[in-house]
């Protein structure tokens, strides 16, 4: 038996993963970068923070 498999479907299904892929991977790269960014002791803080000093 033989899957006969349409170039029409494949892309369906392929855009379906990178779908469910990205889904996924966008909030938990943006919560990496948050954490990131905020482990940065290089980032300027504001300027009420350098007052209180």
């Amino acid at each position: 038996m033989q899957w006969e498999v349409s170039p029409v479907g494949l892309a369906i299904v392929s855009s379906l993963v990178l779908l469910v892929i990205a889904l996924v991977a966008i909030p938990v790269l943006t919560r990496v970068f948050r954490e990131a960014a905020n482990r940065n002791p290089n980032t300027p803080r504001d300027r009420e923070d350098e007052n209180c000093r």
